[in-house]
């Protein structure tokens, strides 16, 4: 073979390698732009479902709601020439029951609807028309439940709040007899009609809890999706965040700061802990506030992934008047009412047991700073979320 020819044949394998290379890179790149499509597409999929077993477990809370409250307006119905020997919190739930306040029918977070709906890209990631037809039928669905809720008959709510606030503003000292303004407004036709009818609310509440359940199971089944692979999600989704250790605890931490009030704790080497509790009460017949404040104290520990703390019944508290000055006409007022506090304050601490311990424990994530802390107690469908923030100078 000649150098001519050598150098063709040279030159060929250079552009054969060179187109093979070209292919395999486009190749390889299709392959992972497929795969991360298909990925992106099951995260929208669980992440819708996720949505409406939300919504469901959202409908049963409402039934088991509104059966508490329908027992406790019955006892309530049957004892209205003795409704002044009813305790104040059953009082408190019934009128909450009966009273329409501005606001309270937003149930629903649609933030997972508004990306579902609006993310055509990511429907052809999922690729499944039956999929995709089954989980906009159920926010049609959940908005007209959510119609019917908020402006059915059966579902408006018989008094309206001005009618309250009007009684409220009325009074001295801006306080309703709450014994008494039931005691009128439960003889009211249209307000019987309104706890007769709970039990139709509770069986509608379950009844599309019930249906939204299986809107679920069907959705998993179009696209085989298991119940294991949607646990992972809640909790990659939930449970963000670093593993807390000893050392990233210790120091001081707000949970909350504003103007009517802190609560901050401080965590020590030895794993003993302080929680700080400053109320800051402003009364409209007196300028300035009293600062009320209490001092828990106990142990803390870190077990897994969760933070374990020991609180002692027993707290310490004091009592800060000193900016309060009363408006004209309103001395003995001022004067009853520290008298009060501090009458109410000491007999709670008489209560209270330096034996006795409640013992408390969180599920806790560190964010990348270190700045910040989530800490989740309850379980599942009952969960509190909190955020402590660690303290800086001048906070």
């Amino acid at each position: 073979m000649g150098k001519k020819d050598a150098w063709l044949r040279s030159l060929m394998m250079t552009i054969i390698g060179t187109t093979i290379s070209i292919i395999l890179t486009f190749g390889t790149s299709s392959i992972i732009d497929n795969g991360r499509q298909k990925a992106e597409g099951r995260q929208l999929a669980m992440m819708a479902i996720h949505d409406i077993d939300n919504t469901a477990d959202e409908f049963r809370r409402m039934s088991k709601n509104e059966k508490s409250d329908f027992s406790k307006a019955q006892y309530l119905l049957t004892h209205l020439d003795r409704i002044e020997e009813v305790g104040a919190d059953t009082l408190n739930a019934v009128l909450m029951f009966v009273l329409h306040e501005s606001g309270e029918n937003d149930f629903f977070d649609d933030s997972s609807e508004q990306l579902f709906l609006s993310s055509q890209d990511s429907w052809k990631n999922i690729d499944n028309t039956t999929f995709i037809d089954a989980v906009t039928e159920f926010y049609q669905t959940r908005r007209q439940t959510f119609e019917s809720v908020t402006h059915g008959i059966i579902w408006e709510k018989p008094i309206e709040e001005n009618v309250f606030y009007s009684r409220q503003m009325s009074s001295d000292n801006y306080s309703v007899d709450e014994a008494a303004f039931l005691a009128e407004h439960l003889r009211q036709d249209r307000v019987k009609y309104y706890i007769e009818c709970s039990p139709a609310r509770q069986r509608a509440y379950n009844q599309v809890a019930d249906a939204f359940d299986m809107t679920s199971k069907r959705c998993k089944f179009i696209i085989g999706i298991t119940d294991g692979e949607m646990q992972s999600y809640i909790e990659s989704k939930n449970h963000p965040g670093k593993r807390v250790k000893d050392k990233n605890l210790l120091g001081k931490w707000v949970l909350t700061s504003n103007d009517d009030y802190f609560q901050g704790f401080e965590f020590n080497e030895n794993h003993t802990v302080k929680s700080t509790v400053i109320q800051h009460y402003f009364d409209p017949f007196f300028t300035g506030h009293m600062d009320i404040r209490f001092y828990y104290t106990g142990t803390w520990e870190i077990q897994g992934d969760s933070l374990i703390t020991v609180i002692s019944s027993n707290y310490d508290y004091s009592l800060d008047t000193s900016s309060v000055r009363s408006l004209p006409g309103k001395d003995q007022y001022l004067k009853k009412l520290i008298s009060d506090w501090k009458e109410n304050m000491a007999a709670m601490m008489a209560d209270s047991s330096a034996e006795e311990r409640n013992r408390l424990a969180y599920r806790v994530a560190l964010d990348p700073s270190g700045d910040r802390i989530e800490m989740t107690t309850g379980t599942s469908g009952t969960e509190a979320v909190y955020y402590i923030t660690k303290e800086t100078p001048g906070m």
